[in-house]
């Protein structure tokens, strides 16, 4: 239905568009300084309303009906000059505007809007307080408050409220995020977020682009140290670069360590083939210790036609302990006590080069390939252990390869509507090899590619642009020589409508599959106790799903809000299932009937005490419902979460509130409920220097969530303990340098997972 509403909406649009693009004529001209130099970022104001923003050169141009306006532009630190213009009846082409510099400007005054909207994406313009009390692109993002973005410093995330990722960006340079995490916040001149990506992002819930102040050169040195104690964790990263005219290199290099101790209670009702079997688990102790190693070496080479970019990684990721133990008790068809023990270590190394070249081609072509190649060598030992029954040895190792390579080639159109063509391609080879209580080898390879033809076009009369994407895609398996293929048709759409330069409407939506975990294509049957296996699946197919995203956006002086609302269908739905055969509990993985998803999500944000307070929160409504063979289970459930901040004189207070909640996993499938989490973090910022000191949750050593569902052949009712989501209490300390000369800013997670198909049983 909402498909069906988009079209006829933009048909209309397009219609009505070409009847009155007759009755408009183009004005175009520069921004200048009283000194003659060019103005870049300054927004373009005809009656008050944004038209336009000024490119590097201060260049600007927009269409216009022909009646008499006045024009004027805005900055942060100028004053500019208003121009009257009566009557034009043909183009304007040489229109100038002044702007004067004021060095006397208050902080806290603002003379350009801090967010615009536009057709095509959203403006922020971080303020001096923002920028003064962040030390990277995350903390700015999460001091900004920006309703329908969730930024993450510690986890190096960005997000869309309602989970969609965000493609992040650099001067137009797509960046990874330690990348962000090294970004320093007063570089950042603004940020422009697209709601809804067209070109080689389509798919992606936004790209958020970092518009910095470039070096002629010189560069920057970050480092921090984050440290956990009640929590036991520590994050430490490095990262440095230089920059002389085009060329520009990197190295970052970083450091991740916990021990966790998480604890599990369930009692279990099994309904094996004999009878029914109940299990009470209480657990006695636990630990979890983990090591994560990362290194990257970038060279990039950008000009005003071109940039290239060549990345090489080293991830090693290391699991040297992961143990239970517990004390079981069995009644029904067995009656006995029995003690538990699970022990488990991995590792894995892996080692990357990733290409991305652009070139811009006579001002209206864009040409984009790209590739990576990566190795992965893993390994995994398992043993389970329980007094009365015979030991389960599982040990595996893995060598892997993966490769990739994307073309993406747009021509824009001079009725501002560009044709484009997306091809992408990705190829995993995998070899395993199993030993202990079974042996077995495996050789699995998966590829998928796609091809798409893309229109989008920009409505400048309307301040609308939208996108259409249609094309085919194409999935392979093979395992130890047994191949599969799967055709899909591929459809991505969406658009934006600015309402005016502080509301706007967005949609996007897709329909497509994703392709099964590989660690079940295969027909191993790997034991995990003495009445449970774990089995492979090799008939399990895609996934497919049809998803729509509509945000309603608005600004109101200090006041923000964002109103979205989700549905998604997945077809085909991959979830576990369970059976029993000979008094055995088996874990599966099929496709089975559909998932269907509403959500309405509200966020707003306040600011208090000229913006010194802040006041920020959002509140998610969802209504979920599993539909098949196996499962047909429903969930209605609301959540929500408050965030107070408080900015003065160098230090920073914040303290934040999610309450508990309820929600279904559709792949498990589980109802999961939470409780509440809770914590208060206090920063001094001074130069280029931060010292934060939070704690969370600090009233609970350990954080308790349960689980639980009736599969049938077992009804599973588990509550789990966290030390990691318990009491954390955390110092962080960051420091940032940058040295060298800078100029204008132009107008334009480091993946610590390691790729792996090995069946792991518990």
């Amino acid at each position: 239905m909402l498909r069906t509403i988009a079209t006829i909406f933009l048909a209309l649009t397009v219609l009505f568009v070409n009847a009155q693009e007759i009755d408009l004529i183009s004005v175009s001209g520069k921004v200048l300084t009283d000194s003659q130099e060019p103005v870049s970022d300054a927004q373009v104001m005809v009656n008050d309303s944004i038209v336009s923003v000024t490119d590097t050169s201060g260049l600007f141009s927009f269409r216009i009906r022909p009646k008499s306006f006045y024009i004027k532009a805005a900055k942060n630190g100028y004053e500019s000059e208003r121009i009257s213009v009566m009557n034009p009846t043909r183009a304007i082409t040489d229109l100038l505007v002044t702007m004067i510099r004021n060095n006397e400007l208050d902080e806290v005054v603002v003379t350009a809007y801090p967010q615009i909207e536009t057709a095509t994406k959203a403006i922020w313009y971080p303020s001096k307080q923002e920028q003064r009390y962040s030390t990277n692109g995350y903390q700015l993002v999460d001091n900004m408050n920006i309703p329908d973005v969730v930024s993450s410093s510690h986890n190096q995330t960005i997000s869309i409220v309602n989970g969609q990722s965000v493609q992040c960006l650099i001067n137009g340079i797509e960046a990874q995020p330690d990348e962000v995490a090294t970004l320093s916040a007063k570089d950042i001149v603004r940020i422009d977020f697209q709601r809804a990506p067209g070109g080689k992002y389509v798919g992606k819930g936004g790209v958020m682009n970092f518009i910095t102040h470039q070096y002629d050169y010189g560069g920057n040195v970050y480092v921090s140290a984050d440290q956990g104690f009640a929590y036991q964790y520590g994050d430490y990263l490095g990262f440095a670069n230089y920059k002389k005219g085009a060329l520009s290199l990197s190295v970052t290099g970083s450091f991740k360590w916990n021990r966790e101790h998480n604890l599990s209670a369930s009692d279990n009702i099994y309904n094996l083939n004999s009878g029914i079997m109940t299990q009470t688990v209480r657990p006695i102790n636990a630990l979890l210790s983990s090591r994560n190693t990362y290194g990257r070496f970038k060279i990039s080479h950008a000009k005003n036609n071109h940039s290239l970019n060549v990345s090489l990684e080293l991830t090693a990721n290391n699991i040297p302990t992961d143990s239970t133990s517990s004390l079981a008790s069995y009644c029904g068809i067995l009656e006995q006590q029995s003690i538990s023990s699970r022990h488990s270590s991995s590792n894995a190394l892996s080692p990357k080069l990733d290409i991305d070249y652009t070139l811009y081609i006579n001002g209206n072509q864009y040409l984009n390939i790209s590739g990576s190649a990566s190795y992965g060598r893993n390994r995994y030992s398992g043993m389970f252990c329980e007094t009365g029954f015979d030991d389960i040895i599982t040990e595996s190792k893995e060598h892997n390869q993966s490769y990739s390579g994307g073309l993406a080639y747009y021509y824009y159109l001079k009725n501002n509507g560009a044709l484009g063509l997306n091809v992408n391609h990705t190829s995993n080879i995998y070899s395993d090899k199993y030993w202990g209580n079974y042996d077995s080898r495996q050789k699995l390879n998966t590829g998928y590619t796609s091809a798409l033809i893309q229109w989008q076009q920009t409505l400048s009369p309307l301040n609308l642009f939208y996108y259409v994407s249609a094309g085919y895609s194409y999935t392979n398996t093979d395992i130890n020589g047994k191949r599969d293929n799967y055709w899909n048709p591929v459809i991505y759409y969406g658009g934006n409508y600015a309402i005016n330069h502080n509301q706007s409407i967005s949609l996007n939506g897709n329909y497509l599959h994703t392709i099964f975990s590989p660690e079940y294509k295969n027909d191993l049957v790997l034991p995990s106790s003495f009445f449970q296996a774990t089995v492979g699946n090799p008939d399990l197919g895609v996934l497919k799903s049809f998803q729509n995203y509509l945000t309603y956006n608005a600004t109101f002086n200090k006041f923000r809000m964002s109103v979205s609302y989700d549905f998604m269908v997945y077809l085909d739905n991959i979830t576990n299932k369970y059976y029993t055969k000979d008094n055995i509990l088996y874990k599966t993985l099929i496709n089975d009937g559909n998932f269907y998803s509403n959500r309405i999500i509200f966020s707003a944000s306040y600011g208090m005490l000229n913006n010194s307070l802040r006041l920020s929160g959002h509140s998610i409504a969802e209504f979920f419902h599993l539909k098949g063979e196996e499962y047909d289970r429903k969930h209605n459930g609301i959540r929500g979460s408050l965030s107070l901040a408080y900015y003065t004189k160098g230090w920073s207070f914040k303290a934040t509130y999610t309450t508990p909640y309820k929600t279904f996993s559709m792949s498990d499938p589980t109802y999961f409920k939470n409780k509440c989490q809770y914590g208060v973090v206090i920063a001094w910022n001074r130069n280029n220097l931060q010292i934060e000191a939070g704690a969370e949750n600090f009233a609970d050593k350990y954080r308790a969530n349960s689980r639980y569902f009736d599969y049938g052949s077992w009804n599973m009712n588990t509550v789990d303990r966290f030390s990691s989501k318990g009491r954390n209490i955390y110092v962080s300390v960051t420091y940032t340098l940058p040295y060298g000369k800078k100029t204008d800013s132009p107008d334009a997670s480091y993946q610590s997972t390691i790729n792996s198909a090995i069946l792991k049983p518990f």
